[in-house]
């Protein structure tokens, strides 16, 4: 109803959390309650800073490292988000608002106005919500009317009115909630001696216990009983016969036959085979012409009170229309009454693509995973991991994406030769650095770090050079740039560790390279002092490469290649250097299978490759085939690249 007064739908409300999200904000606008005294100076995650950041952002619309009085404009969002942001700001001015006017203690006469007032606030009169603001109003004169008329002066503050008012609305909401035409769910036969049509007792197997029990070791009372203590199974003794009493009409009991983890079999609690046998000695079916036989009533007993369920719920059985046990699943219950429908096969092959003009940056990417590419380009599939996020919890640390960006960021104010303390500034303002000592010693480090990184680019960088181009392949036509050619060849740098990906990457553009230059090679720097040297080939061998992966390419457009991570690294810890071949050593065998392993489970530190989204749609379970089939993979396209490594 809140929502409606200020015109916010139910979609907006995302996109609000989002805003949120990103803009940092996790307290409110009063800071002093904050117990943490470390946050009280830092004011990045507080509302009224993150509403400045939003509304300046819309008026600069500035993208670049601009700080102005120590506030950095969040240009992030949309005209669209926008809008959406100004109705939240107006809810909680309103709120703040009424935040001061509730702060202060009044007598019932004033709390009687201020409410009606409250309610006109939030709430919009019409047809709709006439009946709940009603009732609210009823309870609130409940509590307050009998004050006033016995001429109660003194002032109250609004935490008794509050507290009282929710206890009556609740007992209101409870007496509509429990009985009007619902089933509901409890445990522990919370609700008996209350009268219902239908009882379903579920899972009723042989462990099933009616309520449970203490642990006696915990049980001081246990010990040295007296005659006044409370006994449990006292409590617990007429349970089942309470439920049985509740029951006016039908009481259902079910339990599982079989177990779901290895098909064994399974019994029936006790209570029901001895409910049978009661009701076996007490009842029998009558019909006509019929010899009564002790057997023969068991087993009509057994028949007209058991029904056996099958086990898959979507089976054909469930289906079938004026069934007792029908089945009233809409969408499966329209597939199972269409007749004379000719069978296809569920497995088809995909219709093959062809492809003649090819873009290095597509080749590229392909290339660094072509399961997800696959996935993505061709069948149109977007697999996202769901990320649960507490947006009341403040996030003391730096994710992965800011400490690449500010690493980016840094790498580039270095070589352009600007100044990191504005930088620094930057990043601070904005929330995602901490101030303080712990702020600047991150910057001191990640400054030592990055300048390393920064030293090794000076001794190689000379004026660097963009390439567009166009390559005729035999049928196939490569085509896009090249950016930074250096004069010694090309010329790449990461401000993180250099992975697999980023090795594919380069020697993709190597043989672009080395296709239409004749001299140079092909270099890519990483952190800690790593780099990584393609040496040159000739113009035909580069390409006649670029040829095989073009043509893998189209292969893994029509039918995926299992190239992991798991195959390159082992294939990176099989390869001996010296000779330039698969070594045969049982130790390097050893090694190399441990490090696959590894890479496919992970660790503490690394995700492994098992619980990639896309890898669990083709490879369920890591048997020999899928081993067999990464290793071969793994030797046919990343062999050659090996082979040219300086």
């Amino acid at each position: 109803f809140i929502l409606e007064k200020f015109n916010i739908k139910e979609e907006e409300v995302i996109t609000l959390f989002k805003i949120i999200r990103t803009s940092q904000i996790t307290f409110e606008n009063d800071i002093t309650k904050i117990k943490c005294k470390i946050l009280s100076k830092n004011e990045e995650h507080i509302f009224n800073h993150g509403q400045r950041r939003i509304f300046l952002g819309q008026a600069i619309n500035d993208f670049n490292h601009s700080i102005w009085n120590e506030i950095v404009p969040n240009s992030d969002f949309t005209e669209k988000n926008y809008k959406i942001f100004c109705k939240l700001t107006t809810l909680i001015l309103l709120l703040n608002q009424w935040k001061k006017k509730l702060s202060t203690s009044k007598s019932l006469t004033s709390w009687k106005r201020t409410f009606e007032k409250l309610l006109k606030n939030f709430f919009i009169d019409n047809d709709i919500n006439k009946k709940e603001i009603i009732s609210i109003k009823e309870s609130f004169n409940k509590i307050i009317n009998p004050g006033i008329k016995e001429g109660y002066k003194k002032k109250i503050p609004v935490k008794i009115l509050k507290h009282e008012l929710l206890k009556n609305v609740s007992k209101e909401n409870s007496k509509y909630n429990l009985f009007c035409g619902k089933i509901i769910f409890c445990n522990d036969f919370i609700l008996r001696n209350i009268p219902f049509k239908v009882i379903y007792i579920l899972g009723m197997n042989e462990k099933f216990v009616i309520q449970k029990k203490f642990n006696e070791k915990f049980d001081l009372i246990y010990k040295n009983p007296r005659i006044c203590d409370p006994y449990i199974d006292n409590k617990c003794k007429y349970l089942f016969l309470e439920t049985l009493l509740s029951a006016q009409k039908i009481l259902i009991i079910s339990y599982h036959t079989t177990s779901k983890k290895n098909n064994s079999n399974v019994n029936a609690s006790y209570i029901v085979d001895q409910l049978f046998l009661y009701i076996s000695k007490k009842f029998y079916i009558f019909k006509k012409h019929y010899n009564k036989n002790k057997k023969n009533d068991t087993k009509m007993l057994f028949s007209h009170l058991y029904y056996f369920h099958t086990n898959e719920p979507y089976n054909i059985k469930n289906f079938i229309l004026g069934y007792k046990y029908q089945s009233f699943n809409k969408t499966w219950l329209n597939i199972s009454q269409i007749k004379n429908t000719h069978k296809n096969h569920f497995f088809k092959n995909l219709r093959k693509i062809e492809y003649n003009n090819i873009n290095i940056s597509e080749l590229i990417t392909f290339w660094k995973n072509p399961i997800k590419y696959f996935f993505k380009k061709r069948l149109h599939i977007t697999l996202n991991t769901i990320n649960t996020i507490n947006l009341y919890q403040e996030n003391f640390g730096i994710t992965k994406l800011n400490n690449y960006i500010i690493s980016s960021n840094m790498i580039d104010y270095l070589l352009m030769r600007k100044n990191t303390n504005q930088l620094f500034l930057y990043y601070q303002y904005k929330g995602i650095i901490p101030r303080g000592n712990l702020g600047k010693i991150y910057w001191k480090n990640k400054l030592s770090i990055i300048k390393s990184l920064y030293n090794n680019i000076r001794l190689v960088k000379t004026k660097l050079k963009k390439k567009e181009f166009y390559i005729n392949i035999n049928k196939y036509t490569l085509y896009g740039s090249l950016n930074n050619i250096n004069t010694t060849g090309l010329l790449r740098w990461k401000p993180a560790i250099i992975q697999n990906k980023d090795m594919i990457s380069l020697w993709l553009e190597h043989l672009v390279y080395c296709s239409i230059y004749q001299n140079g090679n092909s270099i890519i720097l990483g952190l800690n002092n790593k780099c990584l040297t393609f040496e040159q080939l000739n113009t035909e061998q580069a390409k006649y490469l670029l040829n095989q992966y073009i043509m893998g390419y189209i292969e893994g457009m029509n039918i995926p290649i299992l190239l992991t991570n798991s195959g390159i690294n082992w294939l990176n810890s099989i390869y001996d250097k010296n000779n330039k071949t698969i070594s045969n050593e049982k130790k390097r065998i050893y090694e190399s299978n441990k490090k696959m392993i590894t890479t496919w489970i992970g660790n503490n530190w690394q995700q492994g490759e098992k619980d990639d989204l896309y890898l669990n749609k083709i490879i369920t379970t890591l048997d020999e085939n899928n081993i067999s089939n990464m290793c071969n993979i793994a030797k046919k396209w990343i062999l050659p690249i090996l082979k040219h490594i300086k």
